[in-house]
C-alpha cells in the first residue's frame, strides 16, 4: 500500500520490486549503480529508510517498455519488407554495351 507523504504516493522497496517484477536485492543493486528508478532516503545516512516515488517508478517502467515495443515493431516491419522483397520479380539483366 503506497504511503502518502505531502500529497505524493511512495512505495517501499518490496512494493517497488513487486511492481517492477524483480527481487528486492536486484532493486538494491540497481540503486547502488544508479540504473533503477529514482528513490529517496528518509532520515539520511546509509541506513535511512528507502522509498520510491510511485510516479517516478511508473515513468521508469514506461521508459523501458516503450523501447521494447518499438524494437518489436521494427523487427516486424523488417520481416514484412523482407517478405515483400522475396515476392518481387527479378530485375532483367543489363545487356553489355559494345564500345
Amino acid at each position: 500500500m503506497p504511503r502518502n507523504i505531502q500529497g505524493r504516493a511512495y512505495l517501499s522497496p518490496a512494493e517497488t520490486a513487486e511492481a517492477i517484477g524483480c527481487s528486492v536485492r536486484t532493486l538494491g543493486n540497481w540503486r547502488l549503480d544508479g540504473s533503477g528508478p529514482a528513490f529517496m532516503r528518509l532520515y539520511g545516512g546509509p541506513r535511512g529508510r528507502v522509498l520510491y516515488d510511485l510516479e517516478a517508478v511508473e515513468l521508469w517502467i514506461a521508459a523501458r517498455i516503450a523501447p521494447a515495443r518499438i524494437a518489436e515493431k521494427m523487427k516486424a516491419d523488417r520481416a514484412k519488407v523482407k517478405a515483400a522483397r522475396g515476392s518481387l520479380p527479378a530485375l532483367p539483366e543489363k545487356a553489355e554495351e559494345s564500345v
